[in-house]
């Protein structure tokens, strides 16, 4: 019997490569009533952090059925000798409007809507040092924005800087980001996930 999700997803993804390629990926899989997300960031920026993130998004592809932490410290031994990089990634249940994630290193996820959340994330560099994954969760309801975003977009933005945020499509608020808070000397990726009600 086929689960009646509780909640649907519009997503949208923008980059501004600070080269001819990109450093950062973003990726977004739906699948039976979940969906797989995150973004990945290789160490630097142009072709070698290009050819890190290639390896980091078919390595996170290929073990997306692990728990979380475990995958992430899977991807952590599968970058050792390599530039390294940084990574957060999560999974969305559509049937219990929850969302499971784990992220290691400079990259920033946060959530927009009933209430303002800035994820923790566990400081290092995955290929190098890291300290143990933390598994976390939360509640979504419908209106929710979840913005994941590489470190070549400022931080430090929030609703006073965007006032629109809440109301904009995805795609709206992926492009918004990154033309408006991008560093200028970084590749700058943003995933926008708007959280909508179940039909």
């Amino acid at each position: 019997m086929a689960i009646t999700p509780k909640i649907n997803i519009e997503y949208a993804v923008a980059e501004k490569p600070l080269e001819s390629v990109n450093g950062d990926q973003a990726f977004f899989r739906q699948h039976d009533g979940s969906v797989f997300f995150g973004i990945v960031d290789g160490a630097g920026h142009g072709r070698d952090a290009h050819e890190i993130a290639n390896i980091m998004c078919d390595f996170l592809n290929s073990h997306s059925h692990l728990e979380l932490t475990e995958l992430m410290q899977a991807l952590h031994a599968h970058l050792k000798g390599s530039r390294g990089g940084v990574a957060i990634f999560g999974r969305i249940d559509l049937a219990t409007a929850t969302a499971s994630y784990v992220g290691v290193g400079n990259i920033e996820m946060r959530v927009f809507g009933s209430r303002a959340k800035r994820c923790v994330l566990t400081p290092g560099v995955l290929g190098y040092n890291i300290r143990t994954p933390k598994h976390q969760v939360s509640d979504l309801t419908a209106g929710d924005v979840l913005v994941l975003h590489s470190d070549g977009i400022s931080s430090t933005f929030d609703l006073y800087d965007y006032p629109d945020l809440p109301w904009d499509n995805a795609q709206t608020i992926a492009t918004t980001i990154v033309d408006r808070f991008n560093k200028n000397n970084d590749d700058a990726t943003a995933l926008a996930i708007r959280i909508v009600q179940a039909q």
